[in-house]
């Protein structure tokens, strides 16, 4: 099973001891998930002509535990946690590095919106698919760690930062470690700098206006969605909501309950929680089809590869892959701006890989973007000149001095704050 691959047969090393890295018990089995992305064998690598030089991975965190807790779950989700000698050793090869003191966003919430034993196993096979393709492949990386090539940013929550650790864990086992090089953080940011959040501090200003004038809207806009008033009928009936749906977490605890085959109520079967995933997913698209929306979601993050990859490009940084491992409120806008279909909604642990690579006749560079192994065409050509996607990545980034001017406009009403608050900790 794709699981055993993923997880057996790699080991960490404590001390000077090799103890068998496995991510569950004998009993544990995790069959894929419908949910989830598992990442498949059939890579095609640029041409013989092109040369890599930098590869991005944006990824969301693998299965997590539900965000919506009740007590009555409490001990279920409990279980499906990892062990925390797991952890340890996650913390060991991995550590989370703090740039600014802020406390983690969640604390004292376990098991609630934790990644799950599941989700280790996701990210761990996601990791060896990466050294599959980047590291066992030709050269363009070192086969042993070496910590000046890669480069790991999570967002503060555990879900993602385990799941960048776990991810890690699968591109550079310990067999791939050295004392002098055994370590690579993942690097987390101050609210006030995160780029992998929208609006991730919730001070900007603008973003509550545009997000007030969008929740404004709503109720006509609500229309226009194929059978929507038979949706909601059904919605209330069945689940007995009286006021506004909140529609995210609707989904967010169906999701959950699907995965693991949870009872839900009489009513709730896969053709409601289809339709209730694809109306969420209409409904963020509708949000996010708004270029001023984009830029306030993701402009410091696209300002942020602009740099990184034009590092590459001119010779002045030595860093061969990024990592960026994140949530479906972030996967989501950058889909949108690279046009990639929103046929569903973010799956756990999905992809979204940017391929920078030099022509080693012309020296032209070129990039190449992937969603979950599939080349998604730019401009309607697969690899696109650089000057290209450097100018289409220009057309929404910001960086963090432009951001602030921006967002310290006057916000919204009360109610257009409290939208842009609730977007922006959806996941």
């Amino acid at each position: 099973m794709w699981v055993r691959r993923a997880c057996v047969g790699a080991s960490l090393l404590v001390g000077a001891a090799a103890v068998p890295f496995t991510t569950r018990s004998s009993t544990d089995t995790f069959p894929p998930s419908r949910h989830s992305f598992v990442p498949q064998e059939d890579y095609i690598p640029p041409p013989t002509n092109l040369q890599l030089k930098q590869v991005l991975v944006f990824v969301r965190h693998g299965d997590s535990s539900g965000i919506i807790e009740f007590d009555a779950n409490r001990e279920f989700w409990a279980q499906q946690l990892p062990d925390q000698s797991i952890l340890d050793l996650a913390n060991e090869l991995n550590p989370i590095e703090y740039s600014a003191p802020d406390a983690p966003r969640e604390q004292d919430t376990s098991p609630r919106a934790r990644l799950t034993k599941r989700g280790v196993a996701e990210c761990v096979s996601l990791g060896s698919a990466l050294r599959r393709r980047y590291v066992d492949f030709g050269d363009f990386m070192s086969p042993f760690l070496k910590p000046s090539e890669l480069i790991a940013y999570s967002t503060n929550t555990s879900r993602t930062q385990h799941s960048a650790q776990m991810i890690l864990m699968g591109l550079f086992p310990d067999i791939s470690r050295t004392r002098e090089h055994w370590t690579i953080p993942v690097v987390i940011r101050s609210a006030a700098r995160e780029t992998l959040l929208p609006n991730g501090d919730g001070k900007c200003g603008l973003l509550f206006t545009l997000l007030d004038q969008i929740f404004a809207e709503a109720p006509g806009a609500l229309q226009a969605y194929p059978g929507y008033d038979n949706l909601e009928e059904k919605v209330r009936s069945v689940v007995g909501y009286r006021g506004a749906i909140p529609w995210a977490q609707l989904r967010e605890i169906i999701t959950c309950h699907d995965v693991y085959d949870r009872p839900l109520p009489d009513g709730v079967n896969r053709e409601f929680i289809d339709q209730v995933i694809d109306f969420n997913t209409w409904l963020w698209d509708s949000w996010y089809v708004h270029p001023d929306v984009q830029m306030l979601s993701i402009g410091r993050l696209i300002n942020e590869t602009l740099e990184m990859m034009k590092g590459s490009v001119n010779g002045t940084s030595p860093v061969r892959m990024g990592l960026f491992t994140t949530h479906d409120n972030t996967i989501f806008p950058i889909k949108k701006f690279f046009e990639i279909p929103n046929h569903n909604w973010p799956l756990y642990a999905s992809t979204i890989v940017l391929e920078l690579a030099q022509d080693t006749h012309s020296h032209t560079h070129f990039v190449r973007v992937l969603h979950n192994d599939r080349v998604v065409l730019q401009k309607g050509t697969e690899w696109l000149r650089w000057d290209e996607f450097h100018k289409k990545l220009r057309q929404i980034n910001v960086d963090d001095e432009e951001y602030q001017r921006i967002c310290s406009g006057k916000p919204g009403s009360e109610s257009g704050m409290a939208a842009a608050q609730v977007f922006a900790t959806m996941r």
